[in-house]
């Protein structure tokens, strides 16, 4: 697994025979060697985007690759007769070039920074969330300070977005936020961390999420909230404070500071969610109470109704539409889902509404 920052001049898939200013990509070459095609190199901006996008494969091409691929195949598409032999290779080829590339809806930019790295708007004080995102009004009895335990779960990723988590998170005021890994081949611990697992076998997602839960409930802190590492939180350095204002929002319920594209609403406000939560558990707050009822739901092994280990989010909004639990969560998103890769499903990426189509950090760059 390649996990350090690619350049153009490091990449393993530079060709030795480069010319001038132009770049031969290797599994470029390889992917397309039966397609040849005048264009057969790429510009230094085209590479270095490819570099900032996790590491491609041969089985697995980044959205640069794909498209590159799609563009390369077309041409030599263009040049053949219609019914030439090599046609259907090359129709064969722009196929499998599309399902490698991300959805993306008709109404979002498809241009992601995949990184993230814009920097964040650090000077927003409490009085202007306020006015962006009014308070839930039931919260507003109690103001008092919660005791917070957090954690990160991670895994290995071919594109790291674990610094880049933790360095927000704890940028946005939750300042010591414990780190579980389900497999440590290729996982940086961000310096000074409190890593409280490290499973050189990995579990899975939801064995791993689990885990983590048990973890929290063992605390004598009274809000337990799990991060995925795909996680941006928007660097103000309020957030914290704020989101505790707002707990809880009735005796029977949860926090999501994650609202996927597909649930997120034109006004700005805080809502229960309508319907059975099943898009995104990247930041989910419980109350004590109610994260070991949800615990003991999975030890009774209620929640076993998905195979394999994906499906946090659909498991704990099944829990919560059975119990009557609601899931409240915010509008603008207050974070934002940055992993391209998911590490559950292989080619999935967080494009379309697997992202916050608003998201907090925006609101003050209109």
């Amino acid at each position: 697994m390649t996990t350090y920052q690619r350049t153009p001049e490091t990449c393993p898939y530079k060709r030795p025979d480069n010319r001038d200013a132009s770049i031969r990509c290797a599994l470029l070459d390889q992917l397309v060697g039966e397609v040849p095609v005048p264009s057969d190199s790429v510009d230094r901006q085209t590479c270095q985007a490819c570099c900032d996008s996790f590491y491609p494969t041969v089985d697995d091409w980044n959205p640069v690759i794909a498209s590159l691929v799609f563009q390369r195949a077309s041409e030599r598409l263009a040049e053949l007769h219609p019914g030439a032999p090599t046609c259907g290779n090359v129709e064969q080829l722009m196929t499998k070039a599309i399902e490698q590339l991300p959805v993306v809806l008709r109404y979002e930019n498809d241009l992601i920074d995949d990184l993230q790295r814009h920097r964040q708007p650090t000077s927003i004080d409490l009085a202007a969330l306020h006015r962006c995102l009014p308070l839930i009004p039931a919260s507003s009895q109690s103001r008092a300070t919660h005791r917070w335990s957090v954690v990160i779960t991670t895994s290995p990723r071919r594109q790291p977005t674990l610094q880049i988590c933790y360095d927000s998170l704890v940028a946005s005021g939750w300042l010591d936020p414990a780190i579980a890994i389900d497999g440590v081949d290729g996982v940086v611990r961000p310096p000074g961390s409190n890593v409280i697992a490290e499973r050189a076998n990995p579990v899975g997602a939801w064995p791993a999420w689990i885990a983590a839960l048990r973890y929290l409930v063992s605390t004598d802190a009274d809000v337990l909230m799990i991060v995925q590492d795909d996680t941006l939180f928007p660097e103000i350095q309020c957030l914290k404070q704020y989101v505790d204002q707002n707990l809880w929002p009735n005796d029977h319920s949860i926090v999501s500071l994650y609202t996927s594209s597909d649930d997120v609403r034109p006004d700005n406000r805080w809502q229960p969610f309508p319907r059975r939560w099943a898009l995104g558990a990247l930041a989910m707050a419980f109350p004590q109470r109610l994260a070991h009822n949800l615990l003991a739901a999975i030890d009774a092994r209620q929640l076993d109704f998905i195979e394999g280990d994906a499906g946090i989010d659909t498991r704990i909004g099944v829990w919560a539409q059975r119990h009557g639990i609601e899931i409240w969560h915010p509008s603008p998103s207050l974070v934002q889902h940055i992993g391209q890769v998911s590490t559950v499903w292989e080619s999935s990426r967080a494009v379309g509404i697997r992202r916050a189509s608003r998201y907090i950090a925006d609101e003050w760059r209109r």
